[in-house]
């Protein structure tokens, strides 16, 4: 059984998911676009953005999480 390793973008998705909350909404509390916020979380290839620790932060603090 292969098990695969949740990165904190996967994570992130999956608690807004389950919470019903919008890109859009965690973007503005952020304070970057929903596009970036998008190919930070999502992205993939050349579109895939770094995660830095700073952004971690600020979505951990607007969604109340530790990833």
């Amino acid at each position: 059984m292969e098990l695969t390793k949740e990165t904190p973008e996967m994570l992130i998705v999956k608690h807004m998911e389950d919470n019903g909350q919008k890109m859009s909404w965690l973007a503005s509390k952020v304070g970057v676009t929903p596009g970036h916020l998008h190919s930070v979380l999502k992205g993939e290839g050349f579109v895939k953005r770094e995660l830095t620790d700073e952004n971690r932060n600020k979505i951990n603090e607007a969604l109340g999480t530790n990833y």
